[in-house]
């Protein structure tokens, strides 16, 4: 019987992710889909964070309201850091990404991502999917921070998991572009 391949399996190449990121249609934009790329959030955190949640003193988000309603700190790159305290500028208080409506909706945000993702001309690598989503950026953000040493236990605490094994379960096989790419280092032309 065929094993169906799960979505954790499909992520962004980092040349689509630059893409996709210089794609987006504004600043605002552009700053949304690093931090969601460069942090693992949810589109729910994200649009929930608060200016007072950003802490650039420590590099890092508290997300209050994660899955379950849990709390946890998630650390940020400093230029990450630097782009989002530039964002907020003054405002000492209130939601920390807004529209002319005030706190963005989590369409908004699924909007912004997707936009981004047809104006890169960039496709879903889940053939069930066609669009580019927030979630395939977090499992882009998953797969990237294992690819370049972060340990399996450290991701489980970022992404909010309420156990390794969840973790290990979403992004303890190999993805299509690790496997694909293995195959290549053993099969150098034959």
């Amino acid at each position: 019987m065929k094993q169906q391949n799960k979505a954790a399996e499909f992520t962004l190449s980092d040349s689509d992710v630059v893409k996709l990121i210089n794609a987006a249609t504004s600043s605002r934009n552009r700053l949304i889909i690093k931090t969601l790329v460069q942090t693992g959030l949810r589109r729910a955190e994200l649009a929930d964070l608060d200016v007072e949640d950003l802490q650039p003193e420590r590099s890092r988000l508290l997300v209050r309201h994660g899955k379950g309603d849990k709390a946890r700190i998630v650390p940020c790159a400093t230029d990450l850091i630097a782009e989002l305290r530039a964002y907020v500028q003054r405002r000492k208080t209130g939601p920390l990404f807004v529209s002319s409506r005030g706190r963005l909706s989590l369409r908004s945000v699924s909007y912004i991502v997707e936009t981004a993702g047809k104006h890169a001309g960039i496709v879903n690598p889940n053939p069930k999917r066609r669009q580019i989503n927030a979630h395939l950026l977090r499992h882009t953000f998953a797969r990237h921070f294992l690819r370049d040493g972060g340990r399996v236990h450290i991701l489980s605490q970022i992404l909010g998991h309420d156990s390794i094994a969840i973790t290990h379960q979403c992004y303890g096989t190999a993805s299509e572009e690790e496997i694909q790419s293995e195959y290549q280092k053993v099969f150098k032309g034959e």
